[in-house]
């Protein structure tokens, strides 16, 4: 059996979900960094391309929503059309929650993804948002659009894996 890729906006709760020994895996693009926080230009091509190579052995696979990471997606996917792709983001009606949301969670715990993540949504959700729901369209990406901050992300995308 084949697993699916998921691409997710920051914060819908990758980690979270995968933490909980859920079947899904979080593949943390951060750890595509060298020491001292560099990071090789193509990154994203082996990130990718490990992506696909553990949705074909079964898993579940978390990954980011950076642009690159999308198009890259799309430019490999010759790794097997049965490979389903999804895309998940917030709707553009949580804009203010959802950036309090990033917020909170960068005072908890005070780490520099948060940060970013929390900077980033600040200055580009709509861009971000707007940006994630072309790209479904352009490269035939599923969506899971979460329209409530009141939402479990498991059973969302468990009803993915029953289509």
């Amino acid at each position: 059996m084949l697993g699916n890729i998921y691409i997710g906006y920051q914060g819908v709760g990758k980690s979270q979900l995968a933490g909980r020994d859920t079947g899904y895996i979080d593949f943390e693009s951060s750890n595509f960094r060298l020491s001292g926080g560099y990071r090789p230009t193509e990154w994203y091509k082996y990130y990718v391309t490990c992506a696909y190579r553990m949705a074909c052995q079964g898993f579940n696979v978390l990954v980011s929503s950076h642009q690159v990471v999308r198009d890259e997606l799309y430019e490999q996917r010759h790794f097997g059309a049965v490979i389903r792709v999804f895309i998940i983001y917030p709707s553009l009606e949580l804009k203010q929650p959802w950036i309090k949301k990033l917020y909170e969670r960068f005072l908890m715990d005070g780490c520099h993804k948060n940060r970013v993540a929390y900077l980033n949504a600040l200055d580009r959700y709509t861009d971000n948002i707007l940006g994630m729901q072309e790209d479904a369209q352009k490269y035939e990406f599923e969506e899971v659009e979460i329209k409530s901050m009141d939402y479990n992300l498991k059973e969302m995308l468990d009803k993915t894996n029953q289509n």
